[in-house]
């Protein structure tokens, strides 16, 4: 119960954090939006672009998320983070062959690194990993037509989704309840292993 209550005040922090900037983007975009009405189109290219251009800046997406750690690389407890980001880093391991040893809680997104990068991964008789719903951040921009004409107006919500986890690990998880929405389902060492590799 400890853990897990850690683990919700986590997710929560974590949330709030991810939210209160994505606010404050929106923000900014609305802000050029009603300063230059007819180039807001442009502020958001501008926004997006600047996105762009750090996604494709060179780096090190394995040590992004795990940071400095050598080959083979044990990493220590993780409650997970951006999907996205634990996607790149399992490309990353697999196309530089490093391997990864897992002996601790993996949760979340770590779970989706561990499952897409499963060749190069090992682990150990304390590895556990934790799946739940995914949190979908969904912004969408419509044309004001009655507070707010010829500007953009920008929304955004929350949702909840499935994980992109393997075909096997998503039959692990419905066959043993489905992804929880509060929460997290754990897949302790006796059932990984039957997924990833025993270390040593």
């Amino acid at each position: 119960m400890e853990v897990q209550s850690r683990f919700d005040r986590i997710q929560k922090e974590r949330k709030m954090r991810i939210s209160f900037a994505r606010c404050i983007a929106i923000a900014a975009i609305a802000c050029l939006s009603s300063i230059m009405p007819a180039r807001s189109q442009s502020a958001f290219e501008m926004l997006t672009s600047v996105q762009r251009w750090y996604d494709h800046t060179p780096r090190d997406n394995f040590e992004a998320v795990f940071g400095r750690c050598g080959n083979p690389c044990a990493i220590g407890p993780n409650l997970g983070g951006d999907v996205e980001e634990f996607q790149e880093a399992a490309k990353a391991a697999l196309r530089t062959g490093r391997e990864v040893i897992i002996n601790y809680e993996c949760d979340s997104a770590c779970a989706v690194f561990a499952d897409a990068a499963r060749r190069n991964i090992c682990v150990g008789p304390s590895a556990r990993f934790g799946f739940h719903k995914t949190f979908v951040t969904i912004v969408a921009a419509d044309w004001g037509k009655r507070l707010f004409p010829r500007q953009q107006i920008w929304r955004m919500w929350e949702t909840r989704g499935i994980p992109p986890q393997s075909p096997w690990i998503h039959d692990w998880v419905r066959r043993h309840g489905g992804y929880p929405t509060v929460g997290v389902m754990y897949m302790y060492a006796g059932d990984a292993r039957k997924f990833w590799r025993s270390c040593g």
